[in-house]
């Protein structure tokens, strides 16, 4: 069934570069692999297929670029690519509200959470994060933690137990409904694995949610990744959340005390980071809220690029 969508047009809009759109075989978007990707957009599904990820469509890519749920993802496309037709399916991973399921992903998200430690120095967290942002250190926020040895799953493929930084996703009511994981290796570098950044399954949709790095007082800044945001603390010295990704990073919803935003976008070639810091900044000026919005001087970078540069220069 064929969607109706350009998925060429689309997916660069979730930082799904063009050179990877191509039917033939070159780099993979999600794992990196130099010649194991190609994109053949069966029957206009956007069907996608590597020797290491495996295959799918590409709702499924957005999915894997961005970390969002089926659901999340499904809406966002729809909101770019207005009149897509998607077609159901009983491998569709939809979101489930019944008790019982809910409350076994609780306990798993608060399983995880209990195991993981809070952040020391020289522990693989901290230590992945002060090579990622220079200047990084203690102390460290309380959203943050390290898990010695989480399980990593991709594609029901088990590849084992390795270190990962958990952070917190909480509602726009600031209650816990996720864990965003990233896997590492032991001295704190990026695990070699098909999909390093990972979010559990939620007891909630995390449209509007956020990883609430630091406190927010009137001011309140905002930014994508969550070594973006800690480099946008550096840099500003204000509270800042995180939102993952583009697409949550639009819907994100701030508390009634919070009088200015101040949004530190991802610059894409795609433009998918200016635009979900532009409707960001509609919504919320709509509500009677201030809204600056910066951008980094640099096509396909953000403000992390842009404390590294910094560093280089006074160096």
């Amino acid at each position: 069934m064929d969607t109706g969508i350009d998925w060429r047009s689309i997916l660069p809009m979730f930082g799904i570069h063009e050179r990877h759109l191509f039917n033939r075989h070159g780099p993979c978007p999600i794992c990196g692999g130099k010649d194991r990707f190609r994109f053949d957009d069966k029957n206009g599904r956007g069907t996608w297929i590597c020797n290491r990820c495996g295959a799918g469509d590409g709702v499924k890519l957005v999915m894997l670029a961005t970390g969002m749920t089926r659901n999340e993802a499904l809406r966002a496309i729809a909101d770019r690519a207005p009149g897509a037709v998607f077609a159901a399916s009983p491998r569709q991973e939809e979101y489930r509200t019944d008790p019982e399921e809910v409350n076994r992903r609780r306990h798993a998200l608060q399983r995880t959470w209990d195991e993981a430690k809070t952040l020391e120095e020289g522990d693989p967290a901290a230590t992945y994060l002060a090579r990622r942002i220079p200047g990084f250190g203690p102390p460290y926020p309380a959203e943050l933690r390290c898990h010695p040895a989480l399980p990593y799953r991709h594609l029901d493929v088990r590849y084992g137990r390795m270190p990962a930084l958990v952070a917190r996703l909480r509602d726009a009511n600031g209650r816990p409904i996720n864990l965003h994981r990233i896997y590492l290796t032991a001295d704190g570098r990026k695990a070699d694995v098909p999909a390093p950044k990972k979010l559990m399954r939620g007891t909630a949709r995390a449209t509007g949610g956020a990883i609430r790095l630091y406190p927010p007082g009137r001011v309140l800044a905002v930014a994508e990744g969550v070594e973006t945001a800690l480099a946008v603390r550096l840099m500003t010295g204000l509270p800042v959340w995180s939102s993952v990704s583009a697409g949550l990073l639009a819907n994100l919803f701030v508390p009634e005390d919070v009088r200015e935003v101040r949004i530190y976008a991802d610059l894409d070639s795609s433009g998918a980071g200016q635009d979900a810091a532009a409707k960001l900044a509609r919504r919320l000026r709509r509500s009677g809220i201030r809204v600056s919005v910066f951008l980094p001087k640099a096509v396909d970078t953000d403000f992390l690029d842009e404390l590294v540069n910094l560093h280089r220069k006074a160096a």
